[in-house]
């Protein structure tokens, strides 16, 4: 299971898996009508501001028209955005929305798409150029008299906004992170809900994209709204540590990444250096360097897990995605060069590699790799290190005959493979402990 283009973390799935559809009320609700009058009724200059293209996919976001349900809200229109090739070409054509849509259907075990779920926005068809104060306090207005019409369950708010409306300031997310301090909102006697804040998409995929943590954050608060609305949300000590995480990093992001909206190298260089570090640290806890071994499964299961090694592999991929394959950071390529013959020398030993002579792709000699298998003693403790075994040969045939440089994608996708398929053994490995769980429990009450 993967969402955003990271795996879902292993102890959401089963929530995931388990998920069963939710009816929203079949009243219908008046908020389509709301946005509808307020954008026909938007001028510039004596002439209709919005044109027909612009309205129409506002309001199709707005649906469906029944009260209740989840409510997605994000803050304004993107004056990027194309909207003249229909509505599905318009969502796909904009990263945010596109991947409202994958948390909306990932998030749901796919019995949820994003025309089944309404997105609001909260500053309603006017982009990020209009500076207007009375025009977008009518369009905060609007947002707010949509939301009463709606009477969502629960509300996903994704938008930060300087405002004076007491319920769009209500729904103002608390910041990266962060818990509302209360879930439940009673704002009048004919509208109560649910919220739950949400950094805004686009701030982990368009802004700080190098920073997987986000979209697990982003997954993660996605999976408790869906929940909530269900009635079987329980909360649990690693997701106030992903969020600690998340609020680390973003005042780390904020104050060193980037100047005037580009990358400095300093914070490149660093964060390179530390993620590579840090995979280098968790791969030998994780007891992948030492021989057969009889950790058990549990134990480094647990490991795996608090040292964080499918964010890691997370991060390196859209490390190398982001800063592409130019020749100005050939330095950090070498090390990861550097970082990759460690771990082969370290788990399979200097004496069995011999550097590939044959033309063909691979640092190492590749057929020599491919019969390597792990001898741990218990089968999930082979699949753990038959998948770092999987992401060695990857890592090895990316790199061109008698050369230190690499296929930057081929390195991409192992790095995204072996997360996937860590995470995939994580999630047997936990089922597995919960049913031996189960049996103990059962033996005591009998």
């Amino acid at each position: 299971m993967e969402c955003l283009g990271i795996p879902i973390d292993h102890r959401l799935r089963r929530r995931i898996r388990g998920v069963r559809t939710t009816n929203a009320s079949g009243q219908d609700g008046e908020h389509v009508r709301i946005l509808h009058d307020f954008g026909i009724a938007l001028e510039s200059d004596g002439s209709r501001y919005l044109q027909i293209c612009d309205l129409s996919f506002g309001i199709e976001m707005a649906r469906p028209e029944t009260k209740g349900g989840v409510l997605v809200a994000l803050l304004r229109p993107d004056s990027k955005q194309i909207y003249t090739n229909g509505f599905v070409a318009g969502r796909r054509g904009c990263p945010t929305l596109d991947a409202v849509a994958d948390l909306i259907s990932s998030t749901t075990n796919g019995k949820l798409g994003f025309d089944d779920i309404s997105i609001f926005d909260a500053i309603p068809f006017l982009d990020e150029e209009v500076k207007d104060e009375e025009i977008v306090k009518e369009a905060q207005k609007t947002f707010a008299n949509m939301v009463r019409a709606k009477q969502p369950d629960v509300v996903i708010c994704c938008y930060t906004t300087k405002t004076q409306n007491p319920l769009v300031k209500s729904l103002c997310r608390p910041g990266v992170g962060k818990s509302f301090d209360s879930t439940d909102l009673e704002y009048s006697p004919s509208l109560s809900l649910l919220r739950v804040g949400a950094l805004h998409p686009s701030y982990a995929i368009n802004h700080y994209p190098l920073c997987s943590c986000f979209r697990q954050l982003l997954i993660l608060e996605f999976t408790k709204a869906f929940s909530l609305w269900r009635g079987d949300w329980t909360e649990e000590a690693w997701m106030a540590a992903l969020r600690a995480m998340c609020r680390q990093e973003a005042r780390h992001v904020y104050q060193e990444a980037k100047e005037d909206g580009i990358w400095r190298a300093t914070y490149l260089q660093q964060r390179w250096e530390t993620i590579l570090r840090s995979l280098s640290t968790a791969f030998k806890k994780c007891s992948f360097f030492c021989g057969p071994g009889s950790s058990s499964v549990g134990f480094i299961r647990d490991l795996l897990v608090k040292t964080d090694v499918t964010c890691l592999c997370c991060d390196v991929a859209y490390f190398l995605k982001e800063i592409g394959d130019s020749d100005r950071h050939s330095e950090m390529y070498g090390k990861l060069y550097s970082a990759f013959e460690s771990w082969c020398s370290e788990t399979w030993g200097t004496g069995s590699l011999k550097l590939n002579m044959s033309g063909s792709n691979g640092h190492f000699d590749h057929s020599a790799l491919l019969l390597k298998k792990s001898e741990r003693p218990t089968a999930l403790g082979k699949m753990f290190e038959d998948r770092f075994y999987d992401l060695l040969r990857d890592l090895n045939l990316s790199y061109f005959p008698l050369e230190r440089t690499a296929d930057v994608e081929a390195q991409r996708n192992a790095f995204l493979r072996f997360a996937g398929a860590i995470e995939g053994v994580l999630e047997n490995a936990l089922e597995e402990e919960q049913e031996i769980c189960s049996g103990i429990n059962s033996i005591s009450i009998k």
